[in-house]
């Protein structure tokens, strides 16, 4: 039976009715072949179609298949680079095919290995593929047995061992192998190490590779840019290198703009993309929210072309931190696909903005919840003081972690002063006493600032035989800092190392940092900073930047110094920072009976730059409990019974002999504008708002909460105000925990 009665047969049945037999895709006549008895005219004709089928796959047939995968997606077999396909068939062959791979082969005319006959090629393939699959599951020392095992090699092969070296992590081994090649290196061979020095984040070996590459593909272009993702200006020097900008780089460099605040640049790159995704809308809505421009966050939004989940759940969080609950909500019911992480930050939004009873439906309403729902709804109750409630929740909480568990103690904690010894007890119980619970024990006592029993805690942690690790240390270290006690923290620091073999993380340097800086040895701080084991970050120049404020001799020089590379990392804060050094220079210059020209100048050539980069400062937005309500206020508020109220205490203040701290104040304007706006921060608007609302001389504590961190006037106006009213006022900032009175603050006027 010969191929051209094959060729001349209509098929005259099944789903190829009216095709002739040689047209029929192979699945069908394979099912043809087993359907008809072998000795019948349709059994035989199937098993010849099928046998002439697998022998005759042309190269034209091949050049006209389209693919549907890869780089080359669209594109024509016969248009394809002839290294893609020797790709796409090791591809085969590790997925063991290796019959199709070199059918395949044969079928492009591909004939890239003359010397070897079609089953010593064959066999190279499936080992070749066979490497890659033991690189991606670990198993290196199998894939390098099989690959001393092959009689040939080629270059594919060497790829393959050097990307199996590192996925894994060999670096060595890889560039070893790299190095001995016999044949050619490819633009794959290059790209193979390359790509274990980028998974290793070996940013040096990576770039001095990437500068003796004979030839490079956006894809090495866009892997050099995300090693160099933390250091900006080595980042825009490729960024301009680079032969054309396609929308992912773009948006990589757009992404790192915004994770690093800087507002200005990230606007002009966005404004200037002629295409952008939702990740590059993502990244410039993230850039408004974290300069603390959520009003044009909002207006960008509005102009997005596609409003997908991840934009959503972006500005939702916008209107979370500028609490816009109606907006939030409006948004929320208009998505179109809601999944668990979006409930749950709609629920993370009535939460903040203090409407539990919203939250409580949403969190009722959720058809599935997790550990981060459950302890938004814990904090939300722990942040209004509804201690009940939050007991109820966490008892409820299926699974619970570090964040829940501190969430509670520090509810118990801001209830009763400190985690007393009858609740640690009864939580030790209730946690199973495991290392999570005790570092829960540790953070919620070292931000009430109480290094007794944070010390108390650490030891009975030994004695009951948990391990202790790096967050407990971080704790630790944080009741240091609070309490000023250097060489305690020092000897802390050591034993990490010494006695836990514990390596000391960036965490720990910047609470070492901090430590050194507030309690006065700026020398040792700034030390400090220089010998890390990695490049500073804005955190610890910060720490060492505002605790310049309080040294009247030196701390002006040495702030400007922290405040140089602050700028370099575009740090936002530093501009307030060294605002708040100067402005304290004033006074000290104002007691010689100077004229502080100089200063003015310097806050002045700030307050402009902050202008011309686009910084706002974040505004201080307090909230205060009373009853089922929550009430907030912002910085500047203007309420008439409230400003009454502010202006009596204002002179119980002032019959008391205190006497207002101006200098705190980083705006321009004359004595009594400033004394205005100082009278208007928030966390005094709320507390003139809670002694209206509660009986004088009751015992009702008044509880507020703050965004940002105390400034020394509201400090200090408050430790005065709990002593000349008889009221109990408890303050959190985003540092720790306040307690007023009796005209002393638990904090000791050091936080």
């Amino acid at each position: 039976m010969s191929h051209r009665v094959v060729s001349e047969t209509i098929v005259p049945f099944g789903k190829h009715k009216g095709k002739s037999l040689i047209d029929v895709e192979e699945k069908y006549l394979e099912w043809m072949a087993q359907a008809f008895p072998p000795t019948s005219k349709w059994g035989k004709l199937a098993k010849l179609a099928l046998d002439h089928h697998r022998q005759t796959s042309s190269s034209n047939k091949l050049g006209d298949v389209v693919l549907h995968f890869g780089k080359h997606k669209g594109k024509a077999l016969k248009e394809v680079p002839k290294s893609y396909l020797s790709w796409m068939a090791v591809k085969m062959a590790g997925e063991n095919v290796g019959v199709t791979a070199q059918r395949f082969l044969d079928g492009c005319n591909m004939n890239i290995i003359p010397d070897l006959a079609p089953d010593e090629r064959q066999q190279m393939f499936r080992s070749t593929g066979l490497i890659q699959k033991m690189g991606s599951t670990g198993e290196v020392k199998q894939a390098k047995a099989l690959f001393d095992d092959m009689p040939q090699t080629d270059a594919a092969a060497w790829n393959a061992m050097i990307t199996c070296y590192g996925q894994n992590g060999y670096i060595a081994e890889a560039k070893e192998c790299f190095d001995a090649m016999p044949c050619d290196k490819t633009k794959f061979s290059w790209f193979a190490l390359f790509g274990a020095y980028y998974r290793k984040d070996l940013v040096e070996e990576a770039t001095e590779l990437f500068h003796q590459m004979p030839r490079r593909d956006q894809m090495v272009w866009i892997t050099l840019l995300r090693l160099h993702s933390q250091k900006l200006d080595m980042l825009k020097k490729i960024f301009q290198m680079m032969p054309f900008h396609d929308l992912t780089s773009s948006t990589l460099i757009l992404s790192t703009y915004s994770s690093h605040e800087y507002y200005e640049e990230a606007k002009n790159l966005f404004d200037k993309m002629p295409e952008r995704d939702s990740v590059s809308w993502n990244a410039m809505l993230a850039a408004y929210a974290n300069s603390g421009h959520g009003s044009e966050a909002h207006e960008l939004f509005k102009l997005a072309p596609h409003w997908n989940r991840s934009i959503c759940l972006s500005i939702i969080k916008v209107y979370a931190e500028d609490y816009m609950l109606q907006n939030a909500e409006s948004l929320f019911h208009s998505m179109l696909q809601r999944d668990i992480v979006s409930w749950t930050k709609f629920m993370d939004v009535c939460a903040r903005c203090g409407d539990m009873e919203k939250a409580n439906e949403v969190f009722r309403l959720m058809p599935a919840t997790d550990i981060v729902a459950w302890t938004v709804m814990l904090g939300g109750y722990a942040g209004r003081n509804m201690l009940n409630e939050a007991k109820l929740i966490f008892d409820e909480m299926p699974e619970r972690d570090t964040h829940a568990y501190t969430i509670f103690l520090m509810a118990c904690a801001e209830e009763s002063g400190n985690v007393k010894e009858k609740d640690m007890e009864a939580f030790m119980d209730m946690a199973e006493a495991d290392t999570v619970a005790w570092n829960s024990l540790l953070a919620a006592n070292a931000r009430d600032g109480q290094l007794q029993h944070v010390a108390k805690v650490f030891e009975s942690m030994q004695l009951q035989g948990a391990s202790a690790d790096s967050i407990s240390f971080v704790c630790i270290l944080q009741a240091c800092s609070h309490n000023a006690k250097v060489q305690l923290g020092r000897d802390f620091f050591r034993s990490m190392g010494l006695d836990y073999s514990i390596g000391a993380e960036r965490k720990h340097y910047c609470c070492m940092v901090d430590l050194l800086a507030r309690s006065g040895h700026l020398d040792d701080a700034e030390e400090l900073i220089s010998s890390m084991p990695f490049h500073p970050s804005a955190a610890e120049w910060n720490a060492l930047l505002g605790a310049c404020r309080n040294q009247k001799k030196e701390g002006s020089g040495r702030a400007e110094r922290a405040a140089k590379h602050l700028m370099e990392l575009r740090n936002e804060a530093s501009y307030v920072l060294l605002g708040n050094v100067y402005a304290n220079r004033h006074v000290d210059l104002d007691d010689c009976n100077s004229h502080p020209v100089d200063v003015d100048m310097a806050l002045e050539s700030l307050r402009e730059s902050m202008r011309q980069r686009g910084f706002r400062r974040k505004p201080g937005i307090s909230t205060v409990n009373f009853g089922k309500g929550t009430y907030t206020f912002v910085v500047g508020d203007n309420h008439p019974e409230i400003n009454a109220e502010l202006e009596r205490l204002t002179g119980l203040l002032r019959a008391a002999g205190y006497k207002l701290k101006t200098e705190v104040s980083f705006y321009g304007g004359d004595q009594k504008e400033k004394e205005e706006l100082l009278c208007r921060h928030s966390e005094k608007l709320a507390l003139a708002f809670g002694l209206l609302s509660t009986q004088e001389g009751g015992d009702e504590i008044i509880r507020i909460t703050k965004n940002l961190r105390m400034c020394y006037d509201c400090h200090d106006a408050t430790r005065v105000i709990s002593g000349l009213v008889k009221r109990k006022i408890v303050v959190k900032d985003a540092n720790r925990l306040h307690r007023f009175e009796n005209g002393m603050c638990s904090c000791g006027d050091f936080w």
